[in-house]
């Protein structure tokens, strides 16, 4: 007759412990169990003769205490019932992320982190998701965290392409008229609504991230002077910082 050295295990041997499927780990819990109910030592050495920590033998105690056989079975893993997007609401989540910002959909974020989509899941439909299982969802379907463009809402694409075409040629021609020199402005500076980061968006994809009139501090210089002395003809227009004809024959940087 065979005898087990470690009873626990009869028909385990050879095998990992550490890849037991449910059942022998719940059989185990059970026999832990078992030991200390009929007081056939104590918790450090159940923990020896069961290959556990103390700490696990204490635990699995503990919860036998409480609930008996019934809270050591072993339980469904993975996302609980009622923690699953359905099929619709997937869909539309994903069109939510890919054509609004958080912030348009009053959710405290600038762009589309884990965090943000996990507020929206649960504000939207009650489902309770871990971040780390909102990260799995977005890569899975091809959501790469990524630096967003910037576009403002006060952007006009028609009338930039007026200036172009119809505009700007005819400052070309008075300056040509007045043997004028034509300069543009370049300029840096910072916004209050500016937003450094990265937003989640699909794959070869980026979000915009769109702005409004925020309060701005800007330095801004001439370029393109190689006349000193020589008239200006400015294009101005298209913002605040710009009022009307300057004379930009000087070579000293405009501050404004």
């Amino acid at each position: 007759m065979y005898i087990s050295k470690k009873p626990y295990l009869y028909g385990m041997e050879g095998k990992n412990k550490k890849r037991y499927g449910k059942q022998a780990q719940e059989l185990i819990r059970f026999r832990v169990a078992d030991y200390l109910r009929k007081k056939q030592g104590t918790q450090k050495e159940c923990a020896a003769i069961f290959g556990l920590s103390q700490m696990a033998v204490n635990r699995i105690w503990a919860k036998y205490k409480i609930g008996g056989k019934q809270a050591l079975r072993s339980k469904k893993r993975g996302a609980k019932g009622g923690t699953k997007l359905k099929k619709g609401r997937a869909h539309q989540l994903r069109r939510l992320i890919r054509e609004k910002m958080p912030d348009q959909l009053k959710l405290p974020f600038g762009l589309w982190t884990r965090e943000a989509v996990q507020q929206l899941i649960s504000t939207r439909y009650g489902v309770e998701l871990s971040r780390w299982q909102v990260g799995r969802y977005l890569k899975k379907r091809g959501y790469t965290p990524q630096k967003p463009i910037k576009k403002a809402f006060e952007q006009k694409p028609e009338a930039v392409k007026k200036w172009l075409e119809e505009e700007y040629p005819a400052i070309e021609r008075r300056a040509k008229r007045e043997k004028a020199v034509i300069y543009f402005g370049d300029e840096t500076g910072c916004k209050s609504d500016h937003q450094a980061g990265r937003s989640y968006a699909p794959k070869g994809g980026r979000d915009a991230r769109h702005h409004g009139n925020g309060e701005t501090l800007f330095g801004q210089y001439d370029i393109g002077h190689k006349q000193p002395g020589a008239p200006a003809v400015h294009a101005h227009g298209g913002g605040p910082q710009q009022r009307g004809v300057q004379d930009l024959s000087g070579t000293d940087d405009k501050i404004q």
